[in-house]
């Protein structure tokens, strides 16, 4: 994926999901540590806990490391954000990362389904006269996703939008919000997906359900500090329900 086309800054994605499970133990064990307190701040979206993870960011240049040494040649910022005003915290980070899939998800769905919208006469033609053939089509669609969904566009600088999940993400969803301006919109539209999977009330669903999410997981987080050496004082459904590690 990484070698495909060129613009694309984030190579690193298929790294991090494979340490998907590491990064959440050490996400956790950064959460939970004494030694690394915590502070509210207006991060530009609301407070936020804004909290250093030593453990997750290691694990990350880590991975960077990796992917860089990999591809060769390494297109924009190196930068990784963790706990500052981009990612204020191990838990935004991994939660965002999580969110991946929602984005992914419609446009493999659309993909997979343009081979059976051309069994259809009328929609064959209408494909080998816009893009060439079903292949072509499909090209259509990746390459230009690879360039533009992980090009750092969408964000406000170019710091903010260097090798960080929030650069990446709002590359991606800059992306999504201008699905209707692309030329294979309504190929989107013959397999059903819209742009209103990507964005609208569906995401402000996911906001809101990551908020109420967040909030009870700092609830646990600050009970389990508390409580470290008296697990018995934990409510029942907080400690039979696997959160406290």
């Amino acid at each position: 994926m990484v070698r495909l086309l060129n613009g694309a800054r984030h190579p690193d994605v298929l790294c991090i999901h494979l340490d998907m499970f590491h990064l959440w133990s050490l996400a956790e064990q950064d959460l939970l540590s004494e030694k690394v307190l915590y502070r509210l701040r207006d991060t530009g979206q609301g407070l936020n806990r804004v909290q250093s993870a030593p453990k997750t960011s290691r694990m990350m240049h880590t991975i960077l490391h990796k992917a860089q040494k990999s591809v060769g040649t390494w297109v924009g910022s190196s930068v990784i954000h963790m706990g500052d005003h981009n990612v204020p915290n191990a838990l935004i980070f991994i939660d965002k990362y999580t969110q991946i899939y929602r984005i992914l998800l419609p446009i493999c769905n659309t993909l997979s389904q343009i081979s059976e919208l051309a069994s259809k006469p009328a929609l064959r033609s209408y494909i080998e006269n816009e893009y060439g053939s079903v292949e072509d089509c499909i090209k259509a669609v990746l390459g230009d996703f690879f360039r533009h969904g992980f090009d750092g566009s969408g964000a406000d600088n170019f710091f903010d939008a260097g090798s960080c999940i929030d650069g990446r993400l709002t590359s991606a969803w800059n992306w999504c919000s201008a699905l209707e301006k692309k030329r294979y919109f309504p190929v989107f539209l013959l397999t059903g997906t819209s742009r209103s999977v990507f964005s609208g009330h569906c995401v402000a669903e996911q906001a809101n359900s990551i908020f109420r999410f967040c909030r009870f997981r700092w609830r646990v987080v600050d009970c389990v500090k508390k409580n470290r050496n008296h697990s018995s004082k934990l409510p029942s459904h907080i400690i039979h329900s696997n959160l406290v590690v």
